[in-house]
């Protein structure tokens, strides 16, 4: 029988090690050639006798023994060469546990000398996989001083085995590796290399600077007979060297012919051959062998030998190779071809594709004249001067199907005729990077890719249009020696892309001589063009254009233009590195380019501005070039903004200055009071009335030593006031890019911080891109020995509302920080100035969003003459309008004709015209809402007084009036209201429509509306009851990290019209009966009646705190068996600000359709009106989720109402986990009681209306 294999350590000289190739081989020599041997006999080393109780312990099977006895000698030594001998034998025996033992508690350190008496060594001889990984990322994780003394004081601890394996490990690693392979142990050379990146290719030993074949990877193991292993290492960087083909030619040929030829089946054939496609590429071959291919040559269809080491082929190849259609033979060192007597030796004759680049061939074989189906010959990269022999080639037909040819990087002088006339097929033609002096005359094919770059060439032919018009397509005369090129050049009607740079080109054809329609690129650099007949530039002599042009006479040299048609095709020119001296004016019409290069011109100056009318520009070179009419910050933010500059140069636009103000705040404030001393420094010596609003101007002049751009700064300030009712009316005036100011009374403390939630939640809503100050005022009523720390006590406060506990922004609220935050006394002036430089700070601070001009900040951005010009003129048209008491819109039609009839007018298209609209909103000229259906975005409004006022007529509208009883109007009298206001029958409709929009008065039915503020004061029905918690209760949650403004107002407008449908669909015995209530939590009842059922909804949300109103119906009301309830919900989710909505169902008769009634309308609402709420923050949490409290969590706690219900407490299932557990379960767990499951049937009742697909 077969002995176990024996370790034997050696520990002299290398060249002894390296003499013994079999040391590690099994004492008898019996094993056969590659066996892998994975069992230990004896090991031996210098032995000891606690070395040897260690071995005869694991060869009994004692394997705790071993290791104990491991643990005594460690401890009994401390010599770091006698520990690696016991990991030594631990790793010889594939003790994993003891190798660990050893080398993380007992600190042995792995040697990274590379001998056979290295544990790792050792280790890869047996095959144990496991211990070689433990032993090399030991490499990595030793002990810094450890590793450091073992390598020379180098501190290596940090490094990761990949980095430490060039200088300390590679040579281990390879002679790991070496010995795997040997070995046959395929897991542990697939680790070696993938995980360690061992060198397969590497030789681990080496002999007076020879390598030891047996010790290189791929020779070892072709030798031992491993032949899983040897594929391996072919397909992942080892290769064939002659010793190897030398030593073992059966093999290395039963390898090439097994693993690297693929099959099919053979085209045109008996269906019993097949088709062999030999990929012997990239394998380093010294030679190929007749042997190898003979029996199999009538099968090949396709032959790849690039990237080897090739001098010379076998006869067959390829010319005797029958069915072949592709041959590879790239990347060698073939000076020729197998030489042929005469074209009856040649039977390839299916051949499509020859690729023979990146050789030493000095002509191309004569045979391939002879290859009458070849498709593609590539042959670049050569030693060739010539074509062809042309001594050799005699009665040739071949190459007329040839469609793609390459031969550049070569030492072609010529281009013989007498070959190239007879490509009738030709489509490709490249004869890039040789010496050729003279372009062949066009001939007869089909060419649509013509690359001649980097030639002699001095002139091109003048017949380029004869054969090739409809054809040529890229053409690349680029860095030859061409003077000028052929009218007929730019004559190619299917001219796509046409590059001549790295010419000495001073002019292009006339334009009259073009006729590329097609053409997209053009390269031009690298040429002088803009260069004088005289060798110097001239003065300014336009470029492209026929400018000045009988003015500069026929001694100012050759003109240059572009024609027309090239404004609609050109996408790319390059005329960098020219010598012009200013842009052409004829390139700013060519609308269509997208990338423009201009740079190292250094006569350009300056950039017209008519270039700012290429919108589609996206990359303008302009490097080294001393532009003075841009500023340098503009030229760094890349050429979008660049080309913003020079149209706004273009349209002649200034600087402006003016912005918009707002004031904002809780009535009795003191507004109007701080917008009087701000403007004159001064108290105000009488009370201001309620007005709604007042409109002012105010230039802030710079404070001493402020940095800014600006002197100083205009705003139109408008002060929104007026009584509280008036609050949802003074959102229309809120705009984008304004500076609000926030004023609140100091001395309200805490009360009316909480106030401030409504204005800076509208602010963000209404005007995201704007800047908001807090400005508390009654600073004098705060006693002065506290008022420090009471100032910073309110300032917490503020923050604590718009600022997450995190420091971050609150979702939902606008950006404002403790810099954002300031007090003053209007009685003292304490803290005027102070508030003067803050507004004058942030305002110059304020970015223009959204604009061209990237870096632009609001104060001082240039705006286009004619936007002022239409500003002035729609400011007339207000006086005007005002002096004759007229109605104070615009219609669309009537502002298209102020713009037509303004000066020096250059708004064209409807996009520039709402970017000239928004400047007036923005500035506070007009107001308009774009953004609403139907009409009212065709009108304008003039002056912000006059809407204010035809709005209070609404709200002068008394209770006790019959024309709004419990505060529903008719149609009809509610266009009496209109009667004075300008208001016409026409424009009616879009009246309403503004009123439903902020939430005056919304539609009831077609001919009536509500009236909020009209509501009553009591309720009609006592809904305490109908708000406890039952068992015949079910909630839903939607949690929204803010309601969005106008949610609420168009809700309502769907629950009623949804009630009216179903009264219209139920008939006989209904009632309806409509209750809003609006306090700090607001709600709405509807309760609808009909003779099946009975239903009452209760609509809960937050409008404002002080005044409480009902809509009343005289008939009372009965105990209903059904009621539905929708509120603004306090959860606190996750301890962060969110807002979001509740859902309250009861009924007697567990009938809960109106749930999924609700739920629906909330969904579809959200989906049409609101879909940002379904996006996602930055954090990956949805904006809004539907979620279900536990019925049972809520009902352990029955004697807290809805107002102290500690909702913590309660259990919020996700509503999509509810259904998808309700798709295969009944019931839900919920972590509060795990062990009382919640049935889903009484969680989600609704849910089970639908036919679940499991069930």
């Amino acid at each position: 029988s077969q002995l176990p294999p024996r370790m034997y350590w050696c520990v002299g000289t290398e060249e002894s090690t390296v003499c013994r190739e079999d040391t590690m081989d099994p004492p008898n020599g019996t094993v056969d050639m590659g066996g892998k041997q994975s069992t230990v006999g004896e090991v031996s080393i210098i032995q000891t006798p606690v070395t040897e109780s260690i071995q005869d312990a694991y060869k009994a099977g004692d394997t705790t023994k071993a290791q104990e006895l491991i643990r005594l000698s460690c401890e009994e030594t401390a010599l770091q060469v006698e520990k690696c001998q016991l990991l030594g034998i631990a790793a010889a025996y594939g003790d994993l546990q003891a190798v660990r033992y050893l080398l993380k508690e007992a600190l042995v350190v792995l040697p990274t000398e590379p001998n056979d008496d290295n544990a790792a060594v050792v280790a890869a001889y047996f095959g144990h996989k496991d211990i070689v990984k433990e032993l090399l990322d030991s490499l990595h994780g030793k002990p810094a001083g450890a590793l450091a003394s073992h390598l020379g004081g180098i501190n290596l601890s940090q490094m990761p085995i990949s980095v430490l394996g060039p200088r300390t490990c590679q040579q281990l690693l390879n002679w790991m590796l070496a010995i795997a392979c040997q070995q046959g142990h395929l897991d542990i050379v697939k680790l070696l290399i993938r995980a360690y990146s061992a060198d397969p290719e590497s030789c681990a030993v080496r002999r007076n600077e020879f390598p030891v074949l047996i010790r290189l990877p791929l020779y070892a193991a072709i030798k031992a007979g491993n032949e899983d292993v040897a594929v391996f290492l072919l397909r992942n960087g080892a290769f064939f060297c002659s010793y190897i083909l030398m030593d073992s030619p059966e093999s290395s040929k039963h390898l090439l012919r097994k693993y690297f030829i693929e099959t099919s089946p053979l085209p045109g054939s008996a269906p019993a051959k097949t088709a062999l496609c030999v990929n012997w590429s990239n394998l380093k071959l010294p030679w190929v062998d007749l042997d190898w291919l003979i029996d199999i040559s009538c099968q090949i269809t396709e032959l790849d030998l690039s990237a080897n080491c090739l001098v010379s082929l076998p006869s067959v190849i390829p010319w005797g190779l029958i069915n072949l259609r592709k041959l590879s033979l790239a990347d060698n060192q073939l000076t020729e071809l197998p030489s042929i007597q005469s074209s009856d030796e040649i039977i390839c004759t299916k051949l499509l594709e020859v690729d023979i680049s990146s050789n030493r061939l000095s002509t191309l074989p004569s045979g391939f004249l002879h290859l009458k189906n070849l498709k593609k010959l590539t042959a670049s990269k050569n030693y060739m001067e010539k074509l062809f022999d042309e001594e050799n080639t005699t009665n040739w037909i071949g190459l007329r199907k040839l469609q793609e040819f390459d031969v550049s990087d070569n030492r072609l002088v010529e281009l013989p005729t007498s070959f190239v006339y007879c490509f009738k097929s030709l489509n490709i033609l490249n004869v890039s990077k040789n010496q050729l002096k003279v372009f062949p005359d066009p001939w007869a094919c089909p060419l649509k890719c013509c690359k001649a770059s980097r030639n002699l060439l001095e002139f091109l032919p003048d017949t380029l249009t004869v054969f090739w018009k409809n054809h040529l397509r890229e053409v690349d005369f680029s860095e030859n020696s061409l003077k000028e090129v052929p009218p007929g050049l730019f004559q190619l009607e299917a001219l796509v892309s046409l590059k001549l740079l790295g010419n000495q080109l001073v002019a292009l054809p006339s334009q009259d001589k073009w006729n590329c329609k097609q053409l997209k690129s053009l390269d031009l650099s690298k040429n002088q063009l803009g260069k004088s007949d005289e060798g110097y530039k001239t003065k300014r002599i336009p470029f492209f254009t026929t400018k000045n042009r009988a003015r500069c006479g026929p001694e100012a040299g050759p003109f240059l233009e572009f024609p027309a048609f090239l404004s609609d095709s050109l996408e790319v020119l390059y005329l960098n590195d020219n010598q012009l001296d200013s842009v052409p004016q004829s390139l700013c019409l060519l609308k269509g380019l997208t990338e423009l290069y201009l740079g190292n011109n250094p006569g350009i100056r300056e950039l017209p501005p008519e270039l700012g009318q290429l919108a589609n520009l996206w990359q303008l070179d302009i490097e080294e070039l001393n532009i003075s009419n841009v500023p340098a910050e503009i030229r760094k933010e890349g050429p979008k903004t660049v080309l913003a500059y020079l149209r706004a140069q273009l349209r002649k636009a200034e600087k402006c200055k003016l912005m918009k103000m707002i004031i904002i705040g809780p009535p009795r404030q003191g507004k109007s009071t701080l917008i009087e001393i701000l403007q004159t420094g001064k108290v105000p010596q009488m009370m201001h009335s309620d007005a709604t609003i007042r409109t002012t101007k105010w230039e802030l002049p710079k404070p001493v030593g402020h940095k800014a751009k600006v002197d100083s700064v205009e705003f139109n300030v408008w002060d929104i006031g007026g009584p509280a009712s008036m609050s949802t009316v003074n959102q229309c005036f809120f705009t984008d890019k304004a500076l609000y100011i926030v004023v609140w009374n100091l001395a309200l403390g805490e009360e009316a911080v909480a106030n401030l939630q409504f204005w800076l939640l509208n602010i963000e809503a209404k005007a995201p891109n704007s800047a908001v100050l807090v400005v508390g005022t009654h600073l004098d009523l705060i006693e002065t020995k506290f008022r420090v720390e009471r100032i910073a006590t309110l300032r917490a406060y503020v923050l604590a509302l718009c600022r997450s506990p995190s420091g971050s922004r609150a979702t939902g609220f606008p950006d404002i920080t403790f810099k954002h935050l300031h007090e003053l006394s209007c009685k003292t002036l304490e803290g005027l100035d102070g508030l003067r430089q803050l507004i004058f700070h942030v305002t110059c601070n304020m970015k223009d969003v959204g604009s061209s001009i990237c870096s632009q900040k609001l104060a001082g951005r240039l705006i286009p003459r004619s936007y002022l010009s239409l500003q002035e003129a729609v400011l007339a048209e207000q006086h005007r309008r005002s002096q004759n008491d007229d109605v104070q819109y615009l219609t669309d039609r009537q502002i298209e004709l102020i713009i037509e009839q303004t000066p020096g007018n250059d708004i064209k298209d409807y996009e520039d015209l709402q970017t000239a609209i928004n400047f007036l909103i923005e500035t506070g000229t007009l107001l308009h809402f774009p953004d609403t259906s139907h009409g009212l975005r065709n009108l304008y409004f003039l002056d912000p007084v006059w809407l204010s006022e035809c709005l209070q007529r609404i709200f002068n509208i008394k209770s006790s009036k019959s024309v709004a009883k419990n505060g529903v109007i008719r149609a009809e009298d509610l266009r009496m209201l209109l009667v004075g206001t300008g208001f016409t029958q026409q424009t009616e409709e879009q009246y309403f429509q503004f009123l439903a929009k902020f939430e005056i008065a919304l539609p009831v039915a077609n001919n009536s509306y509500l009236l909020p503020h009209l509501l009553p004061t009591k309720p009609a029905l006592d809904i305490h009851g109908l708000c406890h918690q039952t068992t015949n209760t079910v909630q839903r949650v939607f949690k929204m990290s803010f309601v969005p403004v106008g949610f609420w107002q168009r809700f309502i407008a769907r629950m009623l019209i949804s009630l009216a449908e179903m009264d219209l669909q139920v008939g006989n015995g209904i009632s309806l009966r409509i209750e809003l209530k609006i306090t700090s939590r607001a709600r709405l009842l509807f309760v609808l009646i009909t003779s099946k059922r009975r239903i009452i909804m209760e609509l809960r949300f937050p409008v404002r705190k002080e005044t409480c109103w009902y809509l009343r119906s005289p008939s009372c009301c009965c105990l209903l068996p059904f009621s539905h309830s929708v509120e603004s919900s306090d959860v606190n989710w996750k301890k962060k600000k969110s807002g979001g909505i509740k859902i309250i169902c009861q009924s007697e008769v567990r009938d809960f359709s109106a749930m999924a009634f609700i739920t629906d309308h909330v969904n579809s609402l959200i989906d049409q009106w609101f879909p940002a709420l379904t996006a996602t923050e930055s954090d990956g949490t949805l904006l809004m989720e539907q979620y279900v409290p536990c019925h049972i969590c809520a009902a352990a706690k029955p004697e807290e109402n809805e107002c102290g219900e500690k909702v913590e407490d309660v259990q919020y299932f996700n509503m999509e986990d509810c259904v998808l557990t309700a798709i295969e379960l009944d019931y839900i767990t919920c972590p509060n009681h795990p062990d009382i499951p919640v049935s889903l049937q009484e969680l989600v009742p609704e849910l089970f209306m639908t036919d679940f697909p499991a069930r």
